[in-house]
Order: C-alpha cells, then sequence, then structure tokens
C-alpha cells in the first residue's frame, strides 16, 4: 500500500520525535549535562534554552519543506555512487548554490561571561571574526576552511611538528601559533574585547 504524503510526513514527524526524546534523555543522564545545570548560560528569561521536542521536529519539517524534500513533483538525481547521501547533496546542492551575484559571508561570535568572587566581579568576554567572499571561487567559506588545513599542512611540509607525533589537537603554541600567523596574513583574525558589568 502506497502512503499518502500527509502520512509519510506523519512517519517522519514521529520518527524524529523519538529520535530527538532519546537524544534528549541521554543528554540529561550525563555528567557534562549535571555540571552544566549549575551554570547561568542566559540571563534573558526570555530565552528558552530548551524547547519542547515537537518545536525542534517542526523545524526540521519545516526546513525539508523549504528545500523541496516532501514534494511529490521532485525527482532526486540518482548518483554515480548511487548512495542516498550523494543524490541528497546533488539534491542540494541544485536548491543552495550561490547564483552569480551571491557572496557567503561568515561570521564567528563567541560570548564567555566570567564570575570573579574575589573580586566579586563580571568581565565578558568577546571575539568576533566576520568575513566575506568576494566571488564563486574565493568564498569566505572557502578561505576559513581552506587556509587552516594548507597552514597546517606547510607547517608538517615545513617540519613544524618533528617533536609531536600521533593524533594532535591545536593546544600548543608551537601547533597552533604559526597557523596563526598565517590566518591573519590572509585576513583570518578574531577581534576581541573586553568589558566589565
Amino acid at each position: 500500500m502506497i502512503q499518502s504524503k500527509g502520512e509519510l510526513v506523519n512517519d517522519l514527524a514521529s520518527a524524529l520525535n523519538a529520535s530527538f526524546t532519546e537524544g534528549r534523555n541521554a543528554t540529561r543522564g550525563s555528567a557534562a549535562f549535571t555540571a552544566l545545570q549549575s551554570i547561568v548560560m542566559s540571563r534573558d528569561p526570555t530565552v528558552n534554552s530548551n524547547p519542547p521536542v515537537t518545536a525542534e521536529v517542526s523545524a526540521v519539517i519545516s526546513s525539508f519543506k523549504r528545500l523541496g524534500m516532501l514534494d511529490d513533483g521532485v525527482l532526486v538525481p540518482k548518483t554515480p555512487s548511487a548512495t542516498p547521501i550523494d543524490s541528497l547533496c546533488a539534491h542540494l546542492q541544485s536548491r543552495m548554490a550561490y547564483r552569480s551575484h551571491e557572496r557567503d559571508y561568515v561570521l564567528m561570535l563567541h560570548r564567555v561571561t566570567a564570575y570573579f568572587p574575589a573580586s566579586k566581579k563580571t568581565r565578558i568576554y568577546k571575539s568576533k571574526l566576520s568575513i566575506r567572499g568576494t566571488d564563486l571561487l574565493r568564498t569566505a567559506t572557502a578561505l576559513t576552511v581552506g587556509v587552516p588545513v594548507g597552514a597546517t599542512a606547510q607547517l608538517i611540509l615545513d617540519n613544524g611538528l618533528a617533536k609531536h607525533s600521533g593524533l594532535m589537537i591545536p593546544t600548543e603554541p608551537d601547533l597552533y601559533n604559526p597557523v596563526l600567523r598565517i590566518l591573519e596574513e590572509q585576513g583570518i583574525a578574531m577581534h576581541e574585547e573586553t568589558e566589565e558589568e
């Protein structure tokens, strides 16, 4: 029996609801969640940091509709690999590709509020990165992804990681400083400021 579009959407909503609920329940039992419960994430009482699962499901269904993924008349392209993920990517590329006059924009904001009990002062640390692509080839996304990878590859080729081995995260100054220098030369840098409350 063939399901109607409405039935398929309802089945999708039910599956998402179950998945999101299971994920939330697993998260609530974690040590990290317990530790974070004591931290005030926002002073704005109108901000809902834990929206109902139904609101999240509605947002996902709405996005699927906007991208044409629930339209009866849309045929998802078959790709050489014939895998669902490649077909999905081909469909999304046709819907979301930049037009010749469009430019992408990368914006990253970090805001950390720290309370110092000894001085009874609160300090806010802000970090901002803002980059606009120049054309379809030099997109902000390509720059902010490609330059760090290229800078790290150059560091390896220059034997800058000789004293390290295995899998590394960039927490050592001799790892991140050379990469940050190259990023800054390419116009990719965080602008930081601090203010006291």
